[in-house]
């Protein structure tokens, strides 16, 4: 059957059945050719010991909704404040984000978690609401450098949150960082990606041993990136990115030499960095007003005065190791790519302090 002239969007549907809507008989040990009991529809006992009054012909999904994000059950505004916060902090008041209770780790600071939890219901469960709070307050405000040796004594770990946790960018926005100082982030609707015909899918049978490999890369933002189940994509799988086969409470961080390898020798690297570099000398005359930009562009910030004093010997060195069958402009442009490669791959680039 040939397929219709629209666009094809690939979910999940509900499948048509002919049979009443109602409760689920028990499968004894798991087969369904062997029923038991009939087993009415409710929620979590432990939690609540109410029954939800289902209608006839009705699935109940509505009113399991309704529960979940009711202000009689605190456990999802409680769950949701802590994913907020494990976001700006790298750590969540509760620690073991994907388990409350008796099997996970208590919260540092229980009343916080509860006012949190409250102030995000009265909000109108405004996410919105909820990053102005946190991002506004005076412990997401203090600096990232550890000064306090007593502290430090007391609190090696900073769990009671005595300075801003330190901790490096996921992947997503590493991405997005170089894109937008290149000035080659494309903010535009990016649209459907150019997968191929349903009847090209149908002729080349994708299977586990043959998987569709394709990435399609481009420069709109990175929570617009195909993600494919079978192989990891080549920049988030670098930088510590999720795993799309399965939920991940907190994203592990590792520093390996295949990162440094990607700074020096990735096309995507070199192609933002001569962007960068072009982007400085083009709105900018003379080294000093482009040294500034730099810095500006990269880290929002004017440079230091050693800092000044480093990118003018760092031009300059470079330059001069270059082979001598170079034009001036073109060691002057591949110093300036140099230089722009470097603060991209800075720690002040890379981590939230």
């Amino acid at each position: 059957k040939a397929m219709p002239d629209v666009p094809v969007a690939w979910a999940v549907i509900d499948k048509p059945n002919k049979k009443k809507i109602g409760d689920a008989r028990l499968q004894k040990a798991g087969n369904p050719r062997k029923k038991g009991e009939r087993v009415p529809r409710g929620f979590i006992e432990r939690i609540t010991p109410r029954d939800p009054e289902i209608a006839e012909g009705r699935s109940g999904r509505l009113k399991l909704a309704r529960w979940i994000a009711s202000e009689e059950n605190p456990l999802t505004p409680r769950v949701m404040v802590n994913r907020v916060w494990q976001y700006h902090f790298g750590r969540g008041i509760v620690p073991t984000s994907s388990t409350f209770g008796a099997q996970g780790k208590p919260p540092s600071h229980p009343e916080l978690l509860d006012w949190l939890a409250d102030r995000f219901m009265k909000d109108g469960w405004s996410i919105k609401q909820l990053h102005r709070r946190i991002m506004l307050s005076k412990t997401y405000r203090l600096a990232g450098r550890a000064v306090s040796a007593h502290n430090r004594s007391v609190d090696a770990t900073n769990k009671l949150l005595w300075h801003y946790p330190r901790r490096r960018l996921e992947a997503e926005p590493i991405r997005d960082a170089i894109l937008a100082v290149a000035d080659n982030l494309d903010l535009r609707r990016p649209g459907p990606h150019p997968f191929p015909d349903y009847q090209s899918f149908k002729r080349v049978r994708y299977t586990q041993h043959h998987p569709f490999t394709e990435d399609y890369r481009h420069n709109h933002r990175t929570v617009y990136l195909m993600q494919r189940r079978l192989g990891k994509h080549p920049f988030l799988g670098m930088f510590d990115g999720p795993n799309p086969n399965e939920s991940t409470a907190k994203r592990s961080v590792s520093t390996v030499p295949l990162q440094s390898l990607f700074w020096m020798n990735s096309p995507f690297i070199s192609k933002n960095a001569a962007k960068f570099a072009d982007r400085v000398t083009d709105r900018a005359s003379g080294r000093d007003e482009r040294i500034e930009l730099a810095y500006e562009i990269a880290y929002s910030r004017p440079p230091r005065e050693a800092e000044r004093r480093d990118a003018h010997d760092y031009l300059a060195a470079y330059a001069a190791e270059l082979p001598s069958g170079l034009s001036e402009a073109e060691r002057r442009r591949r110093a300036w790519v140099s230089l722009a490669r470097t603060l991209m791959a800075s720690n002040e680039f890379l981590y939230i302090e």
